[in-house]
């Protein structure tokens, strides 16, 4: 497991959880339960799933970049977990033929999900669960949803209702080259400020978000697992048999100015495409944000999008 990250938000309004899953394993992660509101019918649970060298705290940065403040407002519980591997999550199993994200994505299918359902859906009156996923958090939640979909065919009741994914800030192949040469490599791998910073929110002079935010965003860093970095040059070899198993609505995003993906229509529409049996893939592209939305001063835009999305969905059936 990582070190573990400094809480950002001196008001936060999330609470700390820590569950056992039944394989003896650890989940940690936050979470923020409102008040449901009576007159509407769809109350999802909504999943944050955090991308690389982050943890839950990502989506609570600070009292006014926080997921709480959408939760609250939407009447939709919010739940954001340490991805196995971070802060006081334990890594999942591995053997040869299996990799970081292919055994991540088994662990939150069989056994993560259903917890948090049975934990914080059910018991809150959710009527389907749906993913945010950032970043390095959007190719094991592919994999989680191609399993999921495996899993009817195969003639088994499921345990929860996946409505839907929402990805953002992550492709493929079409990134952008970067110089690695200062990341620092071990059993955890570590960026330093002059990469982490502009993989937040973009240049400096593009003036995408507060500076003080991205000062804060900074302290939350987090070492990645060794295996998930290797993740990085494996990824595009196995994604599409992947993706194109999922079935339920996608929704794929990308800030205009991504640091470290091609931000474009083009793109977008190559990775639908590759969600061939989705029952709804849509895309989006936020103007004026960077690759971590939730940072900029496109929070609310995000966030608003997110919470909406989740809601207009529907239980799965089966």
């Amino acid at each position: 497991m990582t070190s573990a990250a400094i809480r950002t938000n001196t008001h936060s309004k999330f609470d700390k959880f820590t569950i056992y899953l039944p394989n003896g394993k650890t989940l940690t992660g936050i979470s923020h339960i409102p008040a449901p509101d009576p007159t509407s019918r769809s109350r999802p649970l909504l999943i944050g799933v955090h991308g690389g060298t982050c943890t839950s705290q990502y989506y609570d940065v600070s009292p006014e970049y926080t997921a709480s403040a959408f939760s609250s407002s939407y009447s939709v519980p919010f739940v954001a977990i340490d991805r196995p591997g971070y802060e006081g999550s334990t890594p999942p199993s591995l053997d040869p033929s299996t990799t970081f994200w292919q055994a991540t994505g088994k662990l939150l299918h069989e056994s993560i999900f259903p917890l948090l359902w049975n934990n914080f859906g059910v018991s809150n009156g959710c009527t389907h669960l749906v993913t945010t996923s950032h970043s390095m958090g959007v190719a094991p939640t592919v994999v989680a949803a191609a399993l999921y979909a495996d899993y009817a065919k195969n003639g088994a009741k499921h345990t929860y209702p996946f409505a839907g994914c929402i990805f953002s800030g992550f492709g493929i192949s079409r990134n952008i080259p970067r110089d690695w040469s200062k990341v620092e490599v071990g059993d955890v791998v570590s960026y330093p400020a002059e990469l982490r910073a502009p993989m937040g929110l973009s240049e400096p002079e593009l003036n995408l978000g507060d500076p003080a935010v991205g000062e804060l965003y900074g302290k939350q860093a987090a070492g990645m697992p060794l295996d998930e970095f290797k993740e990085l040059h494996t990824w595009s070899g196995y994604a599409e048999k992947y993706m194109e198993r999922v079935e339920i609505p996608v929704l794929i995003a990308f800030g205009e100015h991504d640091w470290l993906w091609e931000a474009s229509e083009e793109h977008l529409n190559e990775l639908k495409g590759l969600f061939r049996r989705s029952k709804g893939a849509e895309t989006v592209l936020i103007r004026g944000a960077p690759h971590g939305m939730v940072l900029s001063y496109k929070s609310g835009e995000w966030y608003r999008m997110c919470f909406e999305w989740a809601k207009k969905l529907e239980k799965p059936e089966g």
